[in-house]
C-alpha cells in the first residue's frame, strides 16, 4: 500500500493540496490497490483518469474549495474526496 493506509479493498490518505494535486493523489490511491506504479494505472485499469473526469478541472475545484465532498467512479473503483482526504475503494 505504500504511502496509503488501507486493507486491500480501500485506501485513504490525507494530503496537502499545495504539495500533491488531487488528480495525482487519486492515481496514487488506485495504484496502491492495483499494486502497480502510478505510471501504470491507465494500462492496469484499461483507461486513463481523464476518460471519466477532467484532471485540471478536478484539481482547480478541490484546491479552491474549503468545504468539499466529491465522489465518482473510475473503472472498478469508487473515489471520494473530502477537504484534504482521498479515499479509493474497490467496487
Amino acid at each position: 500500500m505504500g504511502e496509503f493506509e488501507g486493507d486491500g479493498q480501500e485506501v485513504r490518505k490525507e494530503f496537502n493540496w499545495s504539495e500533491v494535486l488531487p488528480s495525482v493523489a487519486i492515481i496514487r490511491g488506485v495504484a496502491a490497490l492495483e499494486d502497480v506504479d502510478s505510471a501504470e494505472v491507465s494500462a492496469a485499469c484499461g483507461k486513463p483518469l481523464f476518460s471519466v473526469v477532467d484532471p485540471d478541472a478536478l484539481d482547480k475545484l478541490v484546491t479552491r474549495s474549503e468545504d468539499l465532498f466529491l465522489s465518482f467512479s473510475f473503472q472498478d473503483y469508487s473515489v471520494e474526496i473530502s477537504e484534504s482526504t482521498v479515499v479509493v475503494t474497490a467496487s
